[in-house]
Formats: structure tokens, C-alpha cells, sequence
């Protein structure tokens, strides 16, 4: 949302007054809000009384969301009025806060007058706006002054502390007050400071300076301070990472929480706090542009070091005189992995955060621009660009990058140009507010194209890159599509072990993925299509199919004699016993029973149940499932439920083994302890005792 407010040459922002409390609860469910509190607050021993909440309450965990779900039930209403504006403010709201803009004034306050309407309807007041446009906050100053016969309710308290609803209708409404005063030219944004005078972000440590300082020097302080630095852009990431690899470095020593920091990690961590402060005259500019430009690209960088790998992106703008402007947009690093890998492997991890930081970057401030992806090592773009059979580690991310870009958008430049080396090893507070190379970009993307780096050619017998060939791959193939007009060879369970899942549904769904990603291999040979791959979705056929795959495969291993008989084409052979028993067909190669019911008014599946073995584990998932779906019910239940689809031998049987062995049913009907023995009696009490006896004289 942030990517998308700094795509915007006039900003607007506001919030919704109260919003929670616009939002009313249902009569039946307002029991769930009650709370005690004093029947009359000014009585000297006032008594405790019952309320409920009949308005959604600030700080429960549900409550943003279920705003977040008024809001857009709302804004649903006006998809055919007002599509435009509908869609707009549906990615423009966060909880409460409204982050808009567009590229000229008139736009903006057509984008003020119409979302304070549509939102008004809904009983949702927006106040306390804020542009970088003097025009805009000055019509939008007039259109919130106060009607000449307004009433301000009285208070009933005199001695209330005055607060921000208390203040100026005119001030609670813009968020503006004098404007000679600090305070009213600089806001909140989503955590982030903005001068909307300068139209600038900025930071400001001090506080935290403040709260760094009174910590004791432990591990536990580094993490504490390290959480408490909000930078969602990325603007702060070479400084950070120091933060980062520090902790880390304190992990691998196995340093205790609260043991005192010595040595280097100490002034280290001295050093990181004295530098803090250094970012206060940092101020970055809050739009990408400096007007309407002509041509924008994305310029993404990857790089990578021992300690950690990064991912850095810029927009280049070009503008009708020729002038070009290149902005830092985002950025992402991590530290290396605890587990030690060579340096070309931790250039890869750097290729692929970035590709996946681009994809986020792009479907946030939308748009179709040209994307250039950076990076200095060749031995990545031979894993990239060369179609060969990598080791697993090194195939699976390259896949994912494949899948996410395109292998001609990725070109190599040099290491002292990449600005994602910065974040990658870490700079000092005091270097990176002034390093131009973070904060401008490369020089070279001031140059025209034809002048940047060379786009090198990657050479497949790079010996570093043949490091991770697999030598011998292995060449076995087990068809899961046949053409054949015979009946085919089922051999799921040799690919998927089914002893490792523990629920029908993930078997199934697993299954599925498996048998589309064999077809859309086998459709890109035939049809000679490149490596690129769409995202695999499944729907209700692919699971079904799963599941009648495994059936198939289940009965081949259980009645090869069953299907052997009713495949053959002369029945002079006796039938076996089951055949006779359950008089079983064949329905598309699955194994039915006959029955007694096909008259009855019952499912087809019902009628004629699929027969399967009793001790097999796709049985068990099935009775598992069964089992789940009738709420963990007895065993007449559970096997009812099973039989309206499936014929289980020894069906009974099954079902009361699996339920003996529920952990759930344990829990609610196991019985409780027994009775502990007795203990032996106490000494004073098994010993033997001469009894004396008195009598009176």
C-alpha cells in the first residue's frame, strides 16, 4: 500500500472518525460483549452493573477484520454506480486509514468529493486529510468548515481532559491547525513520518534512542531494539542488516538472554546505538516522480556475501525533456542461512528474493513496465538461462525464478556498480546518508541503454556452475496418462507413499498436483513450449480423479483375481467367491457391487458401492474420513456414513478397530483411573500393643 501512496504525484490521505463504533453488533451476538461496570460512576459506593457493547469494540482481535469486511460489503454497493471509485478505495483502505492520490489536483479532490460521499452513506465519516497539494488541502479546508448554526453539545463533565474530539471541528477534520507549527505540516503514515510541506519521508530515532540507551547490554536488548525499527520499504536495509548479522553472530555463540555483551559483539552494538541518530537528516522524496514521466522501468539488483543475501529495486522515469530520474522504490536483505553455503549458492537465494520482491513490488503499484533484473554473478545467470538438470537445491529455486521472470529479462553488471552489495555486507548510519549509489541508484541508469553494462553471454562450462550438474539423472518413468486402449498399469503408490499422509484430503489434493504437472510436462513436449509454467490451481475434477486413481490402484493389488475373471471374455472358469457374493460388474474399470437396491430412490454410488479390501492404508484414511464426518459418532455412524459410498470388507471390523485407537474419542470417552491399591498400615498401628487392665479395689 505504501509502494502504491508514493506512485501517486499528489498524495491524499485521512481516516474514518470512530470507526469501529460505526459498526453495529447483532442483537444475539452482543451477549458475547458484556462487561460489569458502576451503575452510576459519581454515587461514593456506586454498584456494579451489566452492559453489553452494541457497537464493534476497539481491540478485540476480530475487529479489524470484520471492519475491514463492513467496509468492503459496503463499497460492493456502488460496483455499478461508481466502478471506478469502488475499486479504487477497496485497495485505498487500511483499517481505517485511507491512502489515495493520483496525478493532478483536480482528480484529487474529485477523489475527495466522492469517497467522502460513498462513505458517508455507509455512516462512516472521513476527516483529518492531509495532502501534499496546497490547492487540494485549501478546497478541502473550505468544504470542512462548520455550518454558522452548528451545535456543540454540551459536556457533562466540567473537569474532562480535552482531547482530540474536543478539539476544532476544522482541525479534527483536516489534521491542520496554524500553519507556521512543526506538527501540523508532518503526519503518520502507516508508521512512516511525512512532511507534506517538503513532501518527504523521514525517521525520527530519538526515542528510540532514548529507550536503547536505558537497556541493559545484552542479547535480549539487541532484539528488542532491532524489532522496534520500523522500515516496511526497506530504506534503512544496509544499517539494519548490521543489526541483524549481530544478533545472529550472538545465536551462533550461544550467548544467553541476559548475559552481558563483551569484546567486539559489545562495540559493535555501542557503535550501531551511537549511529542511530544519524538518520534524522534523512529525508527521502515520498513520489517516484518529479512529474508525468513518459517511460518508467523497474531496475531490480540481487547480490549476496557471506553474511547475508539482498534484493534492491528502482524505478527509472523518463520524462519529455529528456531528463531521467531514478528513485530507490524497495528493498529486502536476510542474513546467510545458519547451515554454511558457498557463495554462488547464496547468490541464487539473492536472485531469487528478488524476483519475488519484483512480483510484489509490480502487482502493488501496477502497470505494465519494463523489468531489468540485475546481478554480478555469472555463475547465477548460467543457472538461470541454461537448460540443464541442476541439483535440487539449485533447481528448485530456479524454477521458482523461471516462473516469476522471464530468463531474457536477467542481465549481468559489474560489482562495484551493484547497489544491492550495500545491504548485502552493511554500511555504517553515518556512510549510507550520504552514499548516492543507495539513495540514486547506479550511474549507469542515468545513461542511455546502449550504454550500460554489457549484457555478457553466460558460458555453460562455467566449472562453478557444473559443480551443481546432476551427473548420471536417472531415467525411470512412471506414466500416470496412457493412450493405450488396454487397461493400464497403475503406479501411484510407487510415486506418492501414502504411509506418510494422515489425512484423505491432503492425499487426494497431493495426488492431483502430481497427475496435472505429468500432463502439462507431457503438453509442453508435444506442443514444444518453453520452461515457463503458469500456477497449478485444482479443482473438484483433478480431485476426483486422484481419488479414482488410487481406487484403481488399491483394487489391482487386492482382487487381481476378481478383475482377471470379469475381464475375460469367456466365463466357462469358476467365478471366485467374492464375484459371486456381491455380485460384482465392472463400472469404468472400478469394481462395484451389485446389490438388492437398485430400485430403491438412493445415489447411484449407494446402490452399487465400490468395493475395497479392509486392511489397506487408503481403507484407513477413507474410515478416518468417515469417522471425522460423522462428528467422531460411534461405530454404527461411521460405517454408515462409509457405506454410502464404499463396501468395506469386514467392514465392522475396520471401524471398530480405527475408533479403539482415536486420540479424540479416547479423550471424551476414556474412563477415568482406577482406584489406587492400599497402602500398608502405618507402624504405630500394625504394631502389637500390651493392653493393661485396671481395676478398682
Amino acid at each position: 500500500m505504501l509502494a502504491r501512496f508514493r506512485n501517486n504525484l499528489v498524495g491524499l490521505t485521512a481516516d474514518i472518525e470512530k470507526a469501529f463504533l460505526m459498526v453495529s453488533i447483532k442483537e444475539e451476538d452482543r451477549n458475547m460483549l458484556r462487561f460489569l461496570w458502576f451503575d452510576n460512576p459519581e454515587q461514593d459506593r456506586p454498584k456494579l452493573a451489566q452492559f453489553r457493547f452494541n457497537r464493534l469494540l476497539f481491540g478485540l482481535r476480530p475487529s479489524p477484520s470484520i471492519l475491514g469486511a463492513t467496509i468492503a460489503h459496503h463499497l460492493s454497493l456502488y460496483k455499478q454506480s461508481e466502478p471506478e471509485m469502488s475499486a479504487l478505495l477497496e485497495k485505498s483502505f487500511y483499517v481505517d486509514d485511507l491512502l489515495s492520490g493520483t496525478v493532478n489536483d483536480e482528480k484529487t479532490l474529485e477523489i475527495y468529493h466522492k469517497s467522502k460521499r460513498i462513505m458517508a452513506d455507509g455512516g462512516f465519516n472521513l476527516r483529518k486529510w492531509n495532502s501534499n497539494s496546497a490547492k487540494v488541502m485549501s478546497e478541502i479546508s473550505n468544504s470542512e468548515m462548520p455550518r454558522e448554526d452548528s451545535i456543540t453539545p454540551k459536556k457533562s463533565w466540567s473537569d474532562v481532559t480535552v482531547i482530540e474530539d474536543d478539539q476544532s471541528f476544522a482541525k479534527t477534520t483536516t489534521g491542520l491547525g496554524s500553519p507556521s507549527t512543526k506538527d501540523d505540516t508532518v503526519i503518520k503514515v502507516l508508521g512512516l513520518k511525512w512532511n507534506t510541506l517538503s513532501d518527504e519521508l523521514f525517521f525520527d530515532f530519538s526515542s528510540l534512542h532514548t529507550y536503547a540507551t536505558s537497556l541493559p547490554l545484552n542479547k535480549r536488548s539487541v532484539l528488542k531494539v532491532t524489532s522496534k525499527i520500523f522500515d516496511p520499504m526497506g530504506f534503512l536495509t544496509p544499517f539494519t542488516i548490521g543489526l541483524k548479522i549481530l544478533f545472529q553472530d550472538l545465536c551462533v555463540d550461544k550467548i544467553n538472554w541476559d548475559e552481558a555483551l563483551h569484546g567486539k559483539p559489545l562495540e559493535k552494538w555501542k557503535s550501531l546505538l551511537d549511529e542511530i541518530r544519524c538518520f534524522e537528516t534523512v529525508h527521502i522524496p515520498r513520489c517516484y516522480f518529479v512529474a508525468t514521466p513518459v517511460e518508467v522501468q523497474i531496475h531490480a539488483f540481487g547480490d549476496a556475501s557471506e553474511h547475508a543475501y539482498a534484493a534492491v529495486v528502482y524505478l527509472r522515469s523518463c520524462y519529455e525533456d529528456g531528463r531521467i530520474h531514478v528513485r530507490l522504490a524497495t528493498s529486502k536483505s536476510k542474513v546467510a542461512p545458519m547451515t554454511k553455503q558457498s557463495i554462488p549458492r547464496l547468490e541464487l537465494l539473492g536472485a531469487l528474493s528478488l524476483a519475488r520482491l519484483v512480483d510484489k513490488f509490480k502487482a502493488s503499484i501496477g502497470g505494465n513496465h519494463k523489468t531489468v533484473y540485475w546481478t554480478d554473478s555469472m555463475t547465477t545467470l548460467c543457472w538461470i538461462k541454461n537448460q540443464r538438470i541442476w541439483k535440487q537445491y539449485v533447481q528448485y529455486r530456479v524454477d521458482e525464478i523461471r516462473g516469476l521472470t522471464s530468463k531474457d529479462s536477467w542481465r549481468h553488471c559489474p560489482g562495484h556498480s551493484n547497489p544491492a552489495d550495500l545491504p548485502s555486507r552493511g554500511l555504517t548510519a553515518k556512510t549510507l546518508a550520504t552514499c548516492e549509489t543507495w539513495w540514486k541508484g547506479p550511474e549507469f541508469l542515468y545513461l542511455p541503454e546502449s550504454e550500460w553494462p554489457e549484457n555478457r553471454t553466460t558460458q555453460s562450462e562455467d566449472e562453478v556452475a557444473l559443480n551443481e550438474v546432476v551427473k548420471s539423472p536417472s531415467t525411470t518413468v512412471h506414466s500416470l496418462v496412457s493412450n493405450s486402449a488396454n487397461m493400464p498399469e497403475k503406479k501411484i503408490n510407487q510415486i506418492i507413499d501414502i504411509n506418510r499422509f494422515h489425512d484423505l484430503t491432503n492425499l487426494l489434493r497431493v495426488t492431483a498436483l502430481v497427475i496435472k504437472t505429468a500432463e502439462s510436462f507431457k503438453n509442453a513436449v508435444i506442443n514444444k513450449e518453453g520452461t515457463r509454467r503458469e500456477h497449478l490451481r485444482l479443482n473438484a475434477t483433478d480431485v476426483n480423479e486422484a481419488e479414482r486413481l488410487w481406487i484403481l490402484t488399491v483394487q489391482r493389488s487386492a482382487f487381481s483375481k476378481e478383475i482377471a475373471f470379469l475381464l475375460s471374455k469367456e466365463r466357462s472358469c469358476t467365478p471366485t467367491t467374492y464375484v459371486t457374493q456381491f455380485g460384482l460388474f465392472l463400472d469404468e474399470e472400478v469394481i462395484k457391487c451389485k446389490g438388492r437396491l437398485n430400485n430403491a430412490p438412493l445415489p447411484v454410488n449407494t446402490k452399487n458401492p465400490i468395493l475395497l479390501p479392509a486392511k489397506h492404508e487408503f481403507t484407513r484414511l477413507l474410515i478416518k474420513h468417515s469417522h471425522e464426518s460423522a462428528k467422531h459418532s460411534g461405530i454404527r455412524d461411521t460405517l454408515t456414513t462409509l457405506r454410502e459410498r464404499y463396501w468395506v470388507l469386514r467392514g465392522r471390523e475396520a471401524v471398530k478397530g480405527f475408533i479403539r485407537s482415536c486420540v479424540t474419542c479416547l479423550k471424551h470417552e476414556g474412563s477415568p483411573y482406577g482406584t489406587l491399591p492400599p497402602d500398608d498400615l502405618p507402624s504405630n498401628r500394625a504394631r502389637l500393643r500390651r493392653t493393661v487392665v485396671r481395676r478398682n479395689e
